[in-house]
């Protein structure tokens, strides 16, 4: 079997050729292509030695040539007999008998350089590669990516013949020498194959070690939640500080509790431990949702004997579910805890919800906190929503503002708009009705409170709202008001509303916020309110047709031709 053979590129460029033997090594060498004598192919040995008679002729008739080159003695190239070395090679592909010389660089010349490189069927993509042996990779049975290259002929042009065929891995290729001979050769195998065996192999490894190593963190916190069902504190205080980093962090995201370092942490988990004497841990499920961080389903139940955390009220035997996740740094020590107290799959009773109530002001402010006391002023009685009502006394005006706070009150009105939780809401709101309406939050609340309470509870907010009409009908939030207003307002707002919105109709009409408000008016006044309205619509001198063809307009003219107004 021949060594593989490279093309050479045209005269005076410079080529990176690899090259590979049957122990799976690969030889890259660096040519440089005389000028005189075109393109050659020149295959070469493993250390960058000839193979062929012809270019080793080549190298000596070269170095003949240029005799003042002074070039060490121990580069000197040494008497070898080609024909002997290229018989033993073809034997058995051994090395040399001679040792490998190099020759100096010379102007004009060919030189190899030598690199040795790692046997792996990766790298050099799309250059030709010899197949490693059986014993290194499975095989895939296949080979693909068959190349030649040859040149032409005299005028130093190459033509390369690229095809992919499914044949056995054991077939051989014939190439054409520079002398046209043909020379057999193992097909060049393309190593994509290997390729994607290799990344199959990294993912399932690096997939069961994934696995692996949730695992063990996973029973970090087993063996922690089994200190403490035993009450076992030394145990808890020594796995804390083997597991855990010294600026670690602890919260309790719905009540704003935390600790920082982790002194202060089992600090607090001493007080704790202390204050309930029958607390209860069951770890539901674990579950990995990043690669540094792991979700706990968690289970607590006691009775403290001090308020110490909250949502655990003193005196009573009480159940929460809790969701942890844990955040791991790099050296796999936790490095942030934030806890998450949902309802338990019982439900809420009236233990849960007097620890709710006692931290509304703080769940009012989280998403989930948020969630978690819309779901209790559900279930509450109405004393025990007055209860938790009271706690937010005094900060209704930030819990309006609150993306998440807002929604709680919004809940208290729409739950019981009657009680005494709504006429509190509403009185914190006086003197501010009109900031309120054009804020995007707190307008929310003031359309449910126009919605669901009685005209007499809400009248001196509609008088703020009533002042400021025209520049609210434009506002982005407080056209909506305004439109609440007008549909569940009294009579007597709903005509002053009008009066005040009747010398602005016209150009009202033509507005993006403006023409919601009028067409309110025309849908929801009573007759003779909607006719006022509808006059000044008609008394524009830009007529009917003209407010029908507007953008905005176009709705207003609609509304009209619906309620008769208009034909």
């Amino acid at each position: 079997m021949q060594p593989m053979t490279h093309a050479m590129p045209m005269a005076g460029s410079m080529f990176a050729v690899p090259a590979a033997d049957v122990t799976g090594g690969m030889v890259g060498m660096v040519c440089v292509v005389p000028g005189p004598c075109g393109v050659m192919s020149l295959p070469c040995a493993a250390g960058g030695q000839c193979y062929s008679q012809e270019a080793h002729d080549m190298q000596l008739q070269q170095r003949i040539m240029q005799p003042s080159l002074q070039v060490p003695g121990h580069l000197q190239p040494q008497q070898q007999q080609p024909a002997q070395q290229e018989q033993s090679m073809l034997q058995g592909l051994q090395p040399p008998s001679q040792p490998h010389q190099h020759m100096m660089p010379q102007t004009n010349s060919i030189v190899f350089v030598p690199m040795v490189m790692p046997a792996s069927p990766l790298g050099f993509e799309g250059v030709c590669q010899q197949p490693p042996p059986e014993d290194r990779w499975p095989s895939s049975g296949r080979a693909a990516g068959k190349r030649s290259s040859a040149c032409d002929g005299a005028d130093g042009r190459m033509s390369s013949q690229s095809t992919s065929t499914d044949v056995p891995s054991s077939s051989s290729e014939t190439s054409t020498t520079v002398d046209g001979s043909e020379q057999s050769g193992a097909v060049v195998q393309n190593g994509g194959n290997h390729t994607e065996a290799f990344s199959e192999l990294l993912d399932l490894t690096g997939r069961a070690g994934a696995a692996a190593h949730s695992a063990s963190r996973a029973e970090i916190f087993e063996e922690f939640f089994d200190n403490i069902n035993r009450r076992d504190f030394p145990a808890m205080r020594r796995h804390r500080r083997r597991h855990w980093a010294r600026e670690s962090e602890m919260h309790w995201v719905d009540s704003g509790f935390a600790s920082y370092g982790l002194e202060a942490i089992i600090d607090t988990e001493t007080r704790i431990f202390d204050s309930a004497a029958d607390l209860s841990v069951a770890l539901q499920s674990v579950c990995e949702v990043g690669p540094d961080e792991l979700e706990l389903q968690v289970e607590a139940s006691g009775i403290f004997r001090s308020p110490v955390l909250p949502l655990f009220p003193a005196g009573r035997s009480v159940r929460w579910g809790i969701v942890a996740r844990a955040h791991f740094d790099r050296c796999g020590k936790v490095s942030q805890m934030s806890c998450i107290v949902r309802a338990p799959p019982a439900g809420l009773d009236i233990s849960n919800l007097e620890g709710i109530a006692g931290s509304a002001l703080a769940l009012a402010s989280t998403q989930s906190g948020s969630r978690l006391l819309q779901l209790a002023i559900a279930s509450a009685t109405p004393d025990l929503q007055e209860t938790i009502i009271a706690r937010l006394r005094g900060h209704i005006w930030t819990v309006a503002a609150s993306p998440h706070g807002n929604h709680v009150l919004q809940k208290f009105i729409t739950t019981a708009p009657s009680a005494a939780c709504a006429r509190l809401i509403a009185a914190e709101l006086r003197s501010r009705a009109v900031a309120a309406a054009q804020d995007k939050k707190r307008s929310r609340v003031l359309e449910r409170l126009f919605e669901y309470c009685l005209a007499e509870e809400v009248a001196f907010l509609a008088d703020e709202l009533v002042a400021s009409a025209p520049a609210l009908a434009r506002d982005n939030y407080g056209n909506f008001v305004l439109q609440r207003l007008l549909e569940h307002g009294s009579p007597r707002h709903q005509r002053a509303l009008v009066l005040a919105l009747a010398p602005f109709v016209c150009k009202l009409a033509r507005d993006r916020h403006g023409s919601n408000v009028v067409r309110a008016a025309l849908a929801f006044c009573p007759r003779e309110d909607a006719e006022l309205v509808a006059r000044a619509l008609m008394s524009d001198h830009r007529g009917y047709h003209s407010l029908a063809k507007h953008i905005s307009g176009s709705f207003v003219a609609r509304e009209l031709r619906r309620t008769g107004f208009a034909g």
